[in-house]
């Protein structure tokens, strides 16, 4: 089914190459172009494999901020929220240094597309070091700080980085259930799933200044917002945050 077309050089035809029920409602998989894809979702643009800057920034400079304070040889334990088209994880696994990467991904329709239609994502998804979870993330997170508190049940190993890419923003939620994530409850759950001194880092398309608040309220700090500048469009803002290395 012919979308329409896109600008640039040439005519860039869009197609859509699969249309589902997921999760989170309707969800389109349409081919820009001979090689590119985008993912829509409730009709509205989600995310591409042009654009892939920003997403992989996430991954940078939160290991970037891991390493100011933190020896290299230790090593790092990743969890990444949302697939995306894979660029996150894919900046994730190339630092060698990372040593296993877990992403939760709401749709199965998301994870079947990067294995199926993108390459680049097919190969790093292979890597023995990564594991995908088909599901919501901040159940995963309420899980873990859960069994933490429990003294009674085995202790889970925290992580080191926490990525969120879930949304395309604290502003634009794609699902509204989501809002829990960026409150005080899903970060402070985000808190302590990280080992003292680990980094959380949030993916947002615009400026959110409440959200640095939240972040500073549950105990993080070193907050700051890190615009990335994508095209000629406005920066899309990468919020870095720390876990105090001594909690108080």
């Amino acid at each position: 089914m012919v979308e329409g077309w896109l600008p640039g050089k040439g005519p860039r035809r869009r197609v859509t190459v699969e249309r589902c029920l997921g999760v989170s409602g309707e969800l389109a998989l349409v081919r820009a172009g001979r090689r590119n894809y985008e993912i829509i979702a409730n009709g509205a643009f989600l995310m591409a494999t042009y654009n892939r800057s920003s997403e992989r920034a996430l991954a940078g400079l939160a290991l970037a901020a891991l390493w100011e304070t933190r020896p290299r040889e230790l090593g790092a334990k990743v969890l990444i929220g949302g697939l995306g088209v894979g660029e996150t994880l894919r900046a994730a696994l190339d630092d060698s240094r990372v040593e296993s990467v877990v992403v939760c991904e709401l749709e199965p329709a998301v994870v079947r597309w990067n294995a199926d239609h993108f390459p680049r994502s097919a190969r790093v998804m292979a890597d023995p070091r990564v594991t995908v979870l088909v599901g919501d993330v901040f159940a995963h997170l309420r899980g873990l700080a859960g069994r933490s508190l429990d003294a009674g049940r085995p202790q889970p190993e925290p992580y080191d980085i926490f990525l969120a890419d879930t949304d395309n923003g604290p502003d634009w939620l794609v699902r509204p259930e989501n809002h829990v994530l960026y409150g005080r409850r899903g970060l402070g759950c985000a808190l302590a799933c990280l080992t003292p001194g680990g980094v959380a880092a949030f993916w947002s398309s615009a400026e959110a200044g409440w959200f640095a608040d939240n972040l500073l309220s549950v105990g993080f700090e070193d907050v700051k917002g890190i615009p990335v500048r994508r095209g000629a469009s406005q920066p899309d803002i990468v919020y870095v945050a720390r876990r105090p290395a001594c909690q108080k």
